[in-house]
């Protein structure tokens, strides 16, 4: 015979295993966010802690072969702290510039639908009347 304890309620424990899946795969995504990039912070700071120097993604470009790529390279913080404002603010020029281009073309797209429209409406209005007529 099977004590109390073993037999639950059925209910309960259904609930439960239900709502452990969300549970489950929130943890899962969080931790599959964090880990790596707690293990890159991790690194970067075992590179300056040795070398007292920041390792620091450059983007290189060939003028011979008109290619970009991006270069690892071991500089100063203040160094680093300088290049990295550079290129947040080619990056916010680049995003701006996207941002006015995108706007440019939503305007465009907009008042080719209401013209469409406007014809359309034009169009349907003559049938209208042409009816009325016969």
């Amino acid at each position: 015979m099977t004590s109390p304890k073993e037999r639950g309620f059925p209910a309960v424990k259904l609930a439960f295993e239900v709502l452990s899946i969300p549970y489950n795969l929130l943890a899962g995504f969080v931790v599959g966010a964090m880990v790596p990039v707690a293990a890159i912070a991790a690194i970067v700071a075992g590179v300056r802690l040795i070398t007292g120097k920041m390792p620091f993604l450059n983007l290189v470009e060939d003028e011979g072969e008109a290619e970009r790529h991006l270069a690892l390279a071991l500089m100063p913080p203040e160094r680093a702290e300088e290049l990295f404002a550079e290129q947040r603010k080619q990056i916010g020029d680049e995003i701006a510039r996207l941002r006015s281009e995108i706007q440019a073309i939503g305007q465009e797209a907009k008042a080719e639908a209401q013209g469409a429209a406007l014809k359309g409406a034009e169009e349907a209005m003559k049938e209208v009347e042409e009816a009325v007529e016969d």
